[in-house]
């Protein structure tokens, strides 16, 4: 049920790809806030020191330009 979402998203607008970092704050800003889901945005792409780690925890990293469709990746 939608209402019981609650969908965390961190929005970066870098001129190079987005690095880990975000991703470990998006995983701690979930946990806090009890998050249900973990979304990282950027406008310049994700290195692979960022792709591993949100593999590995479900975080989902997207383009700025997919950030319309947010509810396609909601399971």
């Amino acid at each position: 049920m939608i209402s019981d979402l609650k969908i965390c998203i961190q929005c970066k607008r870098y001129s190079s790809p987005v690095g880990n970092k975000a991703v470990q704050e998006i995983i701690a800003d979930k946990q806090f806030y009890g998050g249900t889901h973990a979304f990282v945005v950027s406008n310049a792409g994700f290195t692979k020191s960022a792709e591993t780690p949100a593999k590995k925890t479900g975080v989902i990293l997207i383009s700025d330009i997919e950030l319309g469709n947010l509810e396609d990746y909601i399971e």
